[in-house]
């Protein structure tokens, strides 16, 4: 520590911190270094180094240098928790955040809620934002995911929503990355079984491949749901065992159907996952692992599905491994080899979660291919319910002009670009079903949404790409999508 403040830090304040009465410098674990623990005059220099104002955040030497920071801060925490958390040591928590890791992350969550049981709310305010917030790991994301939901008291919600919008966006995690983050494991088993305790008999539950579960007993037959507990069976044992079903049938199938979503608008978008994180939140994932072996996946070189084991296999049964530097998404049906891979899910009694290999595809006409629009759909009429169909797979309605009435529906298929459908006499924004016949006045790619839909029928924007210059997947999306509406065209 001597050497580094030598070196020139700018650590030490005009006036040097005073060690707090509650705290024994000496009574703390000894942070080691390459020439071994701390002494004490070096323990007390690092006590006043972590006093410092929050704006000074711990050097990167001093961390590098000192190996065992994060158990040195939870000794401080408790201390100060000893002596009754007093007031005026907010430094206490910003260090517990700044230099806290996983096991942190695991004895702070427990006390929010305590802390909110004893009206402490400031300072459960502050173990969200300063500490939770500030560590900011897969662990720690997921803790503040979870109090963001119903059954978490009251207020504490609204902050760990934020803190863990602002702990996302310091990491660099979009949307979709975080969402892969927050699926929780519901405790099961790295099979994805989970072993409920009766007392005397146990069940296991299990998922099949639409991430519905199912119940063997110890004989291993199969059940069509658990049993309600016996006069036999343990009386606290028992009921929560067939408590925490109840839970998780409700809570993993709304994980489930987030995590189908989540699967084919990647397929759709052309998302990618790096190999790492495609075998952490896909593949080894207890749940979303049983719908990862029922896709075809690519890495660019080639087309694999994951075996139940863990391994990856080509369209002919053979094993695959994964270049450096694998960039993975889920494979569009227009990229693979749709015959082969059905045969194979065939053989292997492979049930799909949603439509990849069955799906219908499509490509714009040749005449088509150097437009930016679809002529062949504009003049046709479609009904109220046909629009309202593609307002539930991925199209928005527009926003209603000054008349009141919406003029049509758009899909988003990049930055500041969209396939927009204008319709006569549009939505009515008061009753939506007031005019149940509709008839296609455009359809086009579009970049200034916001003003074509003031433009004349024959308007259309020169600064948007052709058809024939998208992405042939979104481009088959949208088509089928559009065929819903007139399907006789």
């Amino acid at each position: 520590m001597a050497a580094l403040l030598d070196a020139g830090l700018p650590v030490v304040p005009v006036k040097e911190p005073k060690i707090p009465a509650w705290l024994d410098p000496a009574a703390l674990p000894r942070p080691a270094t390459s020439a071994g623990g701390l002494d004490d005059a070096a323990v007390r220099t690092l006590v006043k180094l972590l006093m410092l104002p929050e704006e000074r955040p711990v050097p990167a030497e001093v961390r590098t240098a000192c190996a065992g920071l994060p158990e040195f801060t939870r000794a401080i925490f408790e201390a100060w928790r000893a002596a009754g958390e007093p007031n005026g040591h907010a430094w206490v928590l910003v260090r517990l955040g700044e230099l806290g890791d996983d096991g942190t992350v695991r004895f702070a969550a427990p006390l929010v809620r305590e802390w909110i049981g004893a009206r402490k709310h400031a300072k459960a305010g502050q173990m969200i934002e300063k500490v939770l917030a500030r560590i900011g790991t897969d662990a720690a994301l997921r803790e503040l995911s979870r109090m963001t939901r119903r059954s978490f008291p009251g207020g504490a919600r609204e902050d760990a929503r934020l803190a863990l919008v602002d702990a996302a966006g310091r990491r660099g995690l979009t949307d979709e990355s975080l969402a892969d983050r927050l699926v929780p494991d519901f405790g099961l088993a790295a099979d994805g079984t989970l072993t409920l305790d009766y007392g005397p008999r146990r069940f296991v539950v299990g998922f099949d491949g639409q991430l519905k579960p199912y119940v063997t007993d110890e004989e291993g037959r199969r059940r069509k749901t658990l049993p309600k507990p016996g006069v036999k069976d343990d009386p606290e044992l028992a009921p929560a065992a067939h408590r925490r079903f109840a839970a998780l049938k409700k809570d993993a199938r709304a994980a489930a159907d987030d995590r189908i979503v989540a699967l084919e608008t990647a397929m759709v978008t052309g998302r990618r996952w790096t190999a790492g994180e495609f075998r952490e939140f896909l593949v080894t994932h207890p749940l979303v692992g049983r719908l990862a072996r029922r896709l075809v996946f690519t890495d660019g070189a080639g087309a694999f599905r994951v075996d139940e084991d863990g391994s990856f296999a080509t369209v002919g049964y053979e094993t695959h491994t994964l270049p450096a530097g694998a960039s993975i998404g889920v494979a569009h049906p227009l990229h693979l080899d749709v015959p082969a891979w059905t045969h194979v899910f065939a053989d292997c009694e492979i049930l799909q979660p949603f439509p990849q290999l069955a799906r219908p595809v499509a490509a714009p006409r040749e005449d088509e291919r150097d437009a930016r629009r679809l002529a062949r759909l504009e003049g046709g009429t479609t009904s109220f319910g046909a629009v309202l169909g593609l307002a539930r797979r991925n199209w928005e309605r527009a926003a209603p002009l000054h008349s009141g009435g919406e003029p049509g529906v758009f899909r988003r298929i990049g930055e500041k670009l969209h396939i927009a459908v204008e319709l006569d006499p549009g939505i009515a924004a008061g009753a939506p079903g007031g005019s149940p016949e509709q008839r296609i006045r455009r359809v086009q790619v579009v970049t200034d949404l916001d003003a074509w839909w003031w433009d004349d029928a024959d308007a259309e924007d020169p600064d948007a790409p052709r058809l024939g210059d998208l992405d042939p997947v979104l481009v088959s999306e949208v088509l089928i999508d559009l065929a819903t509406l007139t399907p006789d065209r």
